[in-house]
């Protein structure tokens, strides 16, 4: 082994900067190791000088001030410059060497002992803490605990309380089961209470600007783009954040969206690490009816919107949740589409419209009217829509439209351009499109990602099309869950058994937590979409909750599966 070999990196890197910093002459890097090589000769033994210390002896350094050497000295005893400094330097590299030697091995245990996903993380909290205000994750849990104490020790040191019953057995089960403590720990990381639970304990990061308060909506939004973003706004995404304040979203929450945005973080060299997902629950209820459960279900999810089907549980949830955005749809048994039945339509719920304004955020346009292979019923049907639009625009009242309920699977690839009159007036009066997401599934099969272009997420289809002709629509996925199926036929055709919910043996025969895996897989899609396209998915609610009278009992949620939905993220999300 060459002694060359034996100096680390590092070394090399302070030699250069000694030198540098000592007044001697420049030497160029391929110089300084030319030098170096000539002076040391290939042994075969480690040299002495770097072998590891004995620990029971104390190093004594002597100081060494190579600027203060003057060249006349080098000259003096017939040495070179170059050579001098060399050999002083050569004499404390070895010093050095050996530290490094020393204490890297405990250095390698304290830092590599920590499982690499974890480190990974810690790291990534360190490099972007000071900057967007997070908190860094906790130390890892002591070893040697059995699956019953690490999950209280989790719940205990993450989340800061006792374990809930549910949670527990939850966690403790998975674990008997096989999966790694390594996931459960991160899911614990990534779950909304965590977050929430940082939250609160961070203070706002003192190198984000902070706009003045004065600022009108529009002053608000042009100041955003120029102060984080480094540009004048462009005419989307001015048009979509001013409609968005006016219609009461928080300027925290705008604010928000642009610093969390791609955009902002490539400015700030910070586009390498992941976007924290939205820490709202995306998915929420379809209240036929205010069923118990629903009100604690508002209280601790706050979830981004509910559908409701009644006046006064519209102005219970904004009580309740005042974030939560409120979907109103008012059954009517016959749906008429005929020339001026939209106008009529609206016209009937004049009274109320104005009544509940502050309470309701969209107002849902005629169910399920769009099939495929049928294009005079679907012009129709896009007709109405936008004379439903028009009409409840001419209302005045701060109420959008949601169009395009549209039952799951339809329209066909082709037929999809004849929405786009539709889309444009849910563009232009700030409303949303209510395509009806569900998924098949039995005992058997999730067809969720399988099948995602062609059931629950054929909107995303539907988007690229409408994207191609300048339209950037939001959605609000009003109905959303499992369908059963009797499974893929010999054709590749995957059926549906509309009658057929979550709790039917033609689906998943009542199993809630697979239900409930699914919906939060689902979940995760929205939020990855979202991610991409300027989070213009406002939610989902599932089908559904409500009396006995109105049938569906398949499809029923209640209390106890309410219970579990605020907790969706932080139980399943490393399954």
């Amino acid at each position: 082994m060459e002694r060359f070999r034996s100096v680390p990196r590092l070394v090399i890197i302070l030699i250069v900067f000694i030198v540098q910093a000592s007044g001697l002459e420049p030497l160029s890097a391929t110089g300084l190791l030319d030098a170096l090589k000539n002076r040391i000769k290939p042994r075969e033994t480690v040299p002495s000088g770097l072998e590891l210390p004995d620990f029971d002896q104390t190093t004594k350094l002597k100081p060494l001030n190579i600027a203060a050497t003057s060249s006349s000295k080098f000259v003096a005893v017939g040495t070179s410059q170059t050579e001098a400094g060399i050999n002083s330097l050569i004499r404390y590299g070895k010093l050095i060497t050996s530290w490094i030697y020393r204490f890297l091995p405990a250095m390698a245990r304290n830092v590599f002992s920590k499982p690499q996903s974890q480190w990974k993380e810690y790291h990534r909290a360190r490099s972007r803490g000071e900057k967007l205000g997070f908190l860094l994750p906790p130390p890892l849990m002591p070893p040697g605990l059995s699956d019953e104490e690490y999950v209280r020790w989790l719940y205990r040191h993450l989340l800061e309380r006792e374990p809930d019953v549910f949670g527990f057995k939850v966690h403790v089960g998975n674990l008997k089961q096989g999966t790694r403590r390594e996931l459960i720990y991160q899911a614990f990381i990534n779950s909304r209470e965590y977050k929430a639970l940082q939250k609160k304990k961070s203070q706002h990061p003192p190198s984000v600007v902070i706009p003045p308060s004065s600022l009108s909506h529009a002053e608000y939004v042009r100041w955003l783009y120029r102060h984080l973003l480094n540009r004048e706004p462009d005419s989307f995404g001015f048009n979509l954040h001013l409609t968005n304040l006016k219609r009461g979203t928080s300027r925290e929450f705008i604010y928000k969206t642009f610093i969390d945005s791609n955009e902002y973080l490539a400015i700030n060299k910070l586009q390498e690490e992941i976007i924290p997902p939205n820490d709202r629950l995306l998915v929420s209820l379809h209240v036929q009816g205010m069923m118990d459960g629903v009100v604690e279900f508002l209280r601790e999810a706050k979830p981004t919107v509910i559908k409701v089907f009644n006046w006064e549980d519209a102005k219970l949830v904004k009580q309740v949740s005042p974030t939560t955005l409120t979907v109103m749809r008012c059954y009517v048994s016959n749906q008429d589409m005929s020339p001026g039945a939209a106008r009529k339509y609206v016209e009937s719920m004049r009274n109320d419209l104005t009544k509940y304004a502050p309470y309701v955020d969209f107002l849902e346009s005629y169910n399920e009217t769009i099939p495929s292979a049928n294009h005079e019923t679907i012009r129709t049907a896009v007709r109405f829509d936008c004379e439903f639009a028009d009409a409840l625009g001419a209302t005045g009242l701060p109420i959008a439209p949601l169009l395009l309920t549209v039952p799951v699977g339809n329209p066909l690839d082709s037929e999809v351009e004849m929405l786009l009159p539709a889309v444009r007036k849910a563009v232009e009066y700030g409303g949303a499109l209510g395509y009806h997401a569900y998924w098949p599934a039995n005992r058997n099969e999730c067809y969720l990602e399988d099948r995602w272009d062609y059931y629950a997420g054929r909107w995303q289809v539907w988007d690229r099309v409408f994207s191609r002709h300048g339209l950037y629509p939001l959605y609000i996925l009003g109905e959303v869950g499992a369908v059963g199926t009797p499974g893929r036929q010999p054709d590749g055709y995957i059926p549906l058994l509309p009658m057929d919910g979550w709790k039917s043996d033609q689906c998943l025969g009542g199993d809630w937590f697979r239900f409930l895996d699914q919906i939060r897989r689902f979940q995760d899609r929205l939020r990855q979409w979202n991610g991409e396209n300027f989070g213009r998915c406002l939610g989902a609610t599932l089908f559904t909750t409500g009396p006995d009278k109105t049938g569906w009992h398949s499809y029923q949620i209640r209390k106890p599966e309410m219970e579990d939905l605020p907790g969706l993220s932080t139980l399943l999300a490393y399954r």
